[in-house]
């Protein structure tokens, strides 16, 4: 990201807590703690590019978030969505026979985890 495109998002942040406040100050408030930052939290890169969705889903850049929440939210919500796409592919291959058939998995039994080796074939699947 340039420059120029974090300056139009830190503009926007501060032209939407001037719109709200009424205030003439030149301040941006992080959307997620709330925050308040002058312009040298910009300077200095403490203000970042948070993705929505997660750049790991190939999320757009819609505004800027602190540092300390862009890493806190995103890695949070970056492993929860990798998890869901995991079992999402894993259940397309073992109940519709999508994609690979043989393929590793790990399920948790109580505290217990189980790791498994499935091998589906697209007869059992159709129900040959």
């Amino acid at each position: 990201m340039t420059d120029s495109e974090r300056e139009v998002l830190f503009q926007r942040g501060v032209d939407a807590v001037r719109q709200l406040t009424g205030t003439t100050d030149e301040v941006y408030i992080c959307p997620i703690c709330g925050t308040a930052y002058n312009r040298l939290a910009l300077d200095d890169r403490i203000l970042t590019k948070e993705h929505v969705p997660p750049d790991s889903q190939n999320g757009h850049v819609l505004l800027l978030t602190c540092k300390e929440c862009n890493n806190r939210s995103g890695s949070i919500l970056d492993k929860a969505i990798a998890d869901r796409q995991i079992m999402l592919n894993f259940t397309e291959a073992f109940i519709l026979g999508k994609g690979c058939s043989s393929r590793r998995a790990r399920f948790q039994l109580a505290d217990q985890p189980l790791n498994v080796w499935t091998d589906i074939s697209n007869e059992i699947i159709q129900g040959r």
